[in-house]
């Protein structure tokens, strides 16, 4: 892939996209297994309970689509409804019964800490199903301080 100096996204998108593609460069790094992951800006918290759950069904739906075509060289992870979590709790086990092996979440939701006992479902839900959760820096103040011009 060579940089053009302003966007490299398209060249990265089109082999990301593909499968195929996708095992190719895993077999030109060495890489035995990958873990995918969604898009950050796919949780949607600020959806709905209906509309949630349908991004969530589709999201982790396609992710365990994917890990099924090629089982030895790809696990996921899923989103859940953290704005919602009850129903969010829910969503573990269902993403678990799916094969994806963990939870991927922003560092917020909206105006609220993960510390919020409000997610206590979500957390204990986790730990019930032994499913990890990987907290994603997008929204936090690192990636304020890191984005930040310099003088």
């Amino acid at each position: 892939m060579r940089h053009n100096g302003t966007v490299m996204l398209p060249q990265a998108f089109a082999r990301m996209g593909s499968l195929e593609k996708r095992l190719e460069d895993l077999d030109l790094m060495g890489v035995d297994v990958q873990v995918v992951s969604p898009s950050p800006h796919l949780y949607a918290y600020w959806a709905d309970a209906a509309l949630a759950s349908e991004l969530v069904e589709a999201v982790n739906g396609a992710a365990a689509v994917l890990v099924k075509q090629a089982p030895t060289r790809l696990s996921a992870l899923g989103i859940v409804s953290m704005q919602h979590p009850e129903l969010a709790a829910e969503q573990i086990v269902t993403a678990k019964a799916a094969g994806l092996k963990g939870i991927e979440i922003s560092a917020s939701v909206g105006e609220l800490e993960l510390s919020d006992p409000g997610f206590d479902p979500v957390w204990q839900a986790a730990e019930a199903a032994g499913m990890p959760i990987f907290i994603h820096p997008l929204g936090t103040s690192l990636v304020t301080a890191v984005l930040r011009p310099r003088p």
